[in-house]
This record gives C-alpha cells, sequence and structure tokens, in this order.
C-alpha cells in the first residue's frame, strides 16, 4: 500500500482494465493503445493529463459527500481511501475511493463512489438495469473487472459500486441549486463478490500486458538518426 504517487505510473489500474480483454469480435485496437499508453507512461515518468471539466471537478468536490451518504444508508464502516494506491503487483494496482472495515480495522470490502451529473446518474442506473448480466454478476462488464481488480489489490471479497446524485449543482452563472429528490433515489449499490476464476484470468491479462509494454519500451529507446547526405 503506498500513498497515490509515481509508484502508479506506467501501472494497469482497475478504472481501465477492462480495456485489457479483447472483444467477442476480436479486435485489439483498445487494448493495443492502453499498452502502449502505459509504456509512454512508464518510459517518460509523464501521464498525460486530460481536461478538467465541470463535470469532472464536481465529482471529485462531492465524492466525500457521496461515501458519507453511502455510509448513512448502510451503516456500515466505510473508511475514504485518501487516494492511496493498493499495489496488487509491480504492474497493477488500484485506488479505491474508500475502503469498509471490520472492528479491527481490517479492510473487508473495496468501494467505488461517483457522483455523476443528473444525466449521466440516470444513464448509469439504466446501464445497470438493462446491461447487467448473469456472468457480471447484474452490472456492467466494465464495472465488473474494475470491481474484481480493486478486490485483488486490496486483499477483499467484497465490492460495492456506489452511484450518487449529490444535493446541490452549480448553474450556469455559478449559483447552487438544490436537489429536492429524497436521498433513497439519490444513491443506488450494487454489490460485487469476488470471483477467483475472473482474478486468475486477469492476472494472466496484466502479465501479457506488462511483457507487451516493457517490449514497446525497448523500442522507444532507440535512436532514429537519418543521415545527411
Amino acid at each position: 500500500m503506498q500513498q497515490l504517487s509515481n509508484k502508479r505510473v506506467g501501472r494497469f489500474t482497475a478504472s481501465r482494465i477492462s480495456e485489457l480483454i479483447i472483444g467477442v469480435r476480436g479486435g485489439t485496437a483498445t487494448r493495443d493503445k492502453y499498452i502502449a499508453q502505459k509504456a509512454v507512461e512508464k518510459h517518460t515518468g509523464i501521464v498525460n493529463r486530460g481536461v478538467k471539466t465541470y463535470a469532472i471537478e464536481h465529482g471529485q468536490f462531492n465524492e466525500y459527500e457521496a461515501i458519507e451518504a453511502f455510509k448513512t444508508v448502510t451503516g456500515l464502516n466505510v473508511v475514504p481511501s485518501m487516494q492511496v494506491f493498493y499495489e496488487y503487483d509491480a504492474d497493477s494496482g488500484a485506488t479505491p475511493d474508500a475502503t469498509i472495515q471490520n472492528f479491527d480495522d481490517v479492510n473487508v470490502a473495496t468501494v467505488d463512489a461517483k457522483c455523476p451529473q443528473p444525466d449521466s446518474f440516470f444513464e448509469q442506473k439504466m446501464m445497470l438495469i438493462n446491461e447487467g448480466k448473469p456472468e457480471y454478476q447484474n452490472v456492467p462488464k466494465s464495472y465488473y473487472y474494475q470491481a474484481q481488480m480493486q478486490m485483488m489489490s486490496v486483499g477483499v471479497a467484497e465490492h460495492y459500486l456506489v452511484r450518487y446524485l449529490a444535493e446541490y449543482f452549480e448553474d450556469e452563472m455559478g449559483e447552487l441549486i438544490k436537489c429536492e429528490l429524497p436521498l433513497e433515489q439519490r444513491i443506488y449499490i450494487a454489490v460485487i463478490k469476488r470471483d477467483e476464476a475472473v482474478c486468475k484470468e486477469l492476472d494472466s491479462l496484466i502479465k501479457s500486458a506488462a511483457n507487451e509494454r516493457d517490449m514497446l519500451i525497448e523500442i522507444y529507446k532507440k535512436s532514429i538518426l537519418n543521415k545527411i547526405s
């Protein structure tokens, strides 16, 4: 367990771990791009920064509120992870938003808590209803594999998928608008159990991807110097 830092750079993490899985049609473009990105990270020590939008800032700002709401609804001993990176191996790991601890302060579950915008909140709720399949414990595939990777990294057997609609939002003028929906309509929770067969599959996929990443790095190291005639 290490504080989120350069230890995360170049490693395959839970939020995108499903990208290592080749699709049913055999396409590898998404997988190859993810591995190449991790090769660049590991080679340079630099992570590309995406555009920071209002939706992202809103989600980050309200994450603690989401965790507290989850704690209120369930009565569980929910502990914010404070951006702690849990190392699975030298090539991968996860940063859960929170963990659930027992009375001995030992982690027993991971928590992924997100605070999407209203349209995304209900869109993701419909994904759970319409895209959940028994083989993925009735949640979308990407959520399922993310949960398995978090459980592998923390060493627990249960995961809570939490989506929370914040109580307040800013309008275009920066004024706060209160969402009048009751809490039970502003939060939904899915519980995912650890599947050892899937964990074994992910372990194999990570090892294979890490080998490919490192081979790319060796190529990146080579100079291309064209002689001037």
